[in-house]
């Protein structure tokens, strides 16, 4: 046993060495942990001129403290941003740095999403790496963050911006039905952009133990439309059909801005014939078939749980734990699939949140248990570089000394 396990590090770690990315050293398992942190910002960048790139940030004011303070009528939460580029994870050059102190007041009269901006100096033909630290001043409690800085050339997503009918900034890569958007491009002189659709693919990631997946999925789009750009921004639009879109400015291109439309209530698991599609990962094939021919889908997932629970108690406890980490796989690890049938959305829900996480530029190691012990468990993600789609695409490095383990697991989700 312990010579098979040493196994599995040995093939994680050489499939971990790539010649592009070193693997940092630092520990970044916090980033998928929303226990750790009571702020949960999120960012855009936006490549606003050739030596400079905007970077969005957005906080939610229900997650800061607000206080008040001596002699005042108003509750203030107070807080700061203080950010530091670096050239990638494992570099100790400082190439840029700033804090900005923040005061907001709107307690009583809006309490929402605070966006705030800010330039950092970055250049063309570079990727850098923004370390991020938003510190609550009144709870004195810090969130860090990573941000990626793709600065390759002018044709990346991180040239476009989405905006909301008010013109705020559009955070997500998915969007619901009747949402309008617009886009814009940092390049005012282009008149048209073009708009590929693509259905969404039929995959789900396969087990871990499989043999390795090389084979590429092909992406052909079914139907291209226009949008005209005025000053550089489109008119507002919705999104007709599920599928990618991917916004290109030439239709040669490969790369570009993707938006995606899953089902309505997105990232949320809500109805039962999702809830039975994520089974799959716990469950034969045979066995997923006999419940997918089950009439009242609902029904099909009750009894899986109250089987396997032992008891309505563990039952609903699995239930909990179960589809709480497929909703979280969706905000973490959805690119132009969902995020649950990704390959870190896999393990994610199957093992749940990873001891340590090491990061490079074009890849994650995932350790369960403590780094260099032989009990330990490596899974190593590369960055799916064939995707025209996302830059949060990961494919797992598959071995079969991983399939005892799996099923292993697999077996505590069940009596």
């Amino acid at each position: 046993m312990k010579k098979l396990i040493s196994l599995m590090v040995i093939i994680a770690f050489f499939a971990a060495c790539n010649p592009t990315g070193k693997i940092s050293n630092q520990d970044i398992s916090f980033i998928y942990d929303q226990g750790v942190s009571f702020i949960h910002p999120e960012f855009i960048v936006y490549h606003s001129a050739d030596s400079s790139s905007t970077v969005f940030v957005k906080i939610n004011s229900t997650e800061l403290l607000y206080v008040k303070p001596v002699n005042k009528n108003k509750y203030n939460a107070n807080f700061s941003i203080a950010y530091t580029l670096l050239s990638s994870y494992d570099s100790k050059e400082l190439l840029d740095s700033s804090i900005i102190n923040y005061t907001d007041t709107s307690y009583y009269s809006h309490r929402g999403n605070i966006i705030i901006h800010f330039d950092v100096k970055v250049h063309y033909q570079k990727n850098y790496i923004l370390k991020v630290v938003i510190s609550d001043l009144n709870r004195k409690h810090d969130c860090i963050s990573y941000v990626a800085i793709n600065k390759n050339d002018k044709n990346e997503r991180q040239n476009f911006l989405v905006l909301n009918t008010d013109s705020t900034v559009f955070f997500k890569n998915y969007i619901s039905k009747d949402q309008q958007i617009k886009v814009q491009y940092n390049d005012k002189s282009k008149k048209i952009i073009f708009v590929k659709h693509y259905s969404h693919l039929p995959y789900m990631a396969a087990p871990p133990y499989s043999a390795n997946l090389d084979k590429q999925p092909t992406f052909m789009h079914d139907s291209i439309f226009s949008l005209p750009l005025l000053n550089g921004q489109t008119p507002f639009f919705k999104l007709p059909r599920t599928g990618i879109y991917q916004f290109l400015t030439d239709t040669s291109q490969a790369n570009g801005l993707t938006v995606c439309r899953f089902y309505n209530d997105f990232p949320a698991i809500t109805t039962p014939e999702q809830m039975l599609s994520c089974l799959r990962y716990l469950t034969s094939r045979t066995e997923f078939e006999k419940m997918n021919l089950v009439k009242d889908k609902k029904q099909s997932v009750d009894d899986f749980w109250l089987e396997n629970g032992g008891n309505p108690n563990r039952a609903k406890e699995l239930v909990k734990r179960f589809y709480t980490r497929v909703e979280e796989a969706n905000r973490y690890f959805t690119s132009y699939v969902e995020g649950w049938k990704t390959d870190r959305g896999m393990i994610y829900i199957v093992y749940g949140l990873p001891n340590v996480v090491y990061r490079s530029e074009y890849s994650e190691v995932w350790i369960y248990g403590e780094p260099n012990h032989i009990l330990s468990i490596y899974y190593t993600f590369s960055f799916e570089n064939k995707s025209p789609f996302s830059d949060n695409s990961f494919i797992l490095s598959r071995s079969t000394a991983y399939k005892e383990n799996w099923f292993r697991t697999l077996s505590s989700w069940r009596k």
